[in-house]
């Protein structure tokens, strides 16, 4: 078969035709990145010879861990600290991307809030706790307030609570977008790795709970 030069262009082109995905630093893919390599590297770090699959998965703003790991030993406090970092990048992006007016963090030592503070957001940071000296340590923080409430079974739960408490005392108005950092299955005592988009509404409901 013969081409002209033309047509030989177009076929190069069509043979040699590639695409690239590039998404912004608070986008679910990159949080799954972030967290699934902390994961890989702090298996590294202990025993060189780990054969570590993970694959973090998102549904809407929720993030689950499944993975197979063959390692010498634990990730520590190195791998958390840096998927907690992660999280609390994507949710300070989530709350500026959305018009959020708050965020709301949960934290049982006040890491997360603290992590959530340095990225500076421009909208009131809440720390959600039922530890005392943890709520005290965070009003230190410039840009953070505490909410005491009670840990229930879900994090889902226990950050509705704390939704509806600031609501009663009007730091939360209708109409206002919540962005709620939380762990799973439990808000304060769970690793840091679910991220939720609430609204409270002119009747008071939450929506965003499903």
């Amino acid at each position: 078969m013969k081409f002209y030069e033309g047509e030989t262009l177009a076929l190069i082109m069509m043979t040699s035709l590639f695409t690239s995905e590039s998404v912004s630093a608070g986008h679910p893919d990159k949080l799954c990145d972030a967290i699934s390599d902390a994961i890989v590297d702090a298996c590294l770090q202990i025993d060189p010879r780990s054969r570590v699959a993970v694959e973090t998965m998102v549904k809407i703003a929720v993030a689950t861990e499944e993975g197979l790991v063959t390692s010498g030993g634990t990730p520590g406090a190195l791998s958390k600290f840096r998927s907690t970092r992660a999280v609390a990048h994507a949710g300070a992006e989530l709350a500026k991307i959305s018009g959020a007016r708050h965020i709301l963090v949960a934290t049982q030592h006040g890491n997360a809030p603290r992590l959530v503070s340095g990225y500076r957001p421009d909208m009131i940071v809440t720390a959600v706790t039922d530890q005392l000296r943890a709520a005290r340590r965070m009003n230190l923080l410039p840009g953070v307030k505490s909410v005491m409430v009670e840990e229930y079974e879900r994090g889902s739960q226990t950050m509705q609570e704390a939704i509806r408490m600031l609501a009663e005392e009007g730091s939360i108005k209708s109409g206002e977008r919540v962005v709620a950092i939380s762990g799973s299955p439990l808000a304060m005592r769970g690793a840091t790795s679910t991220i939720r988009l609430y609204r409270l509404e002119a009747d008071g409901t939450i929506s965003g709970t499903e």
